[in-house]
């Protein structure tokens, strides 16, 4: 019983170690948008949410169209119909 303790503690910790280890590290540095950018997005933002049909004609009439293979997020599981096939 009296090594139960020390064991159980070691355990916990190195599973915390361990842990820790296996997360990812942020890259070191982020992405900068430059000014104009932002002064579109926060332009667009006006008429319509980021990603939206809207939002998205503004940008790229202000020359900042949408990357390739940008593709929709994925659905919300927890919004209605979500998991339904549209066929």
């Amino acid at each position: 019983m009296k090594i139960a303790l020390p064991l159980l503690i070691s355990l916990c910790a190195f599973g915390a170690v361990a842990a820790e280890a296996a997360r990812p590290t942020p890259p070191d540095e982020l992405p900068q948008i430059s000014a104009e950018m932002k002064a579109a997005f926060n332009a667009c933002k006006e008429s319509g949410r980021p990603g939206g049909e809207d939002f998205d004609s503004c940008m790229a009439s202000k020359g900042f169209a949408k990357p390739e293979g940008r593709g929709e997020p994925p659905a919300d599981e927890n919004r209605a119909g979500a998991g339904e096939s549209v066929e």
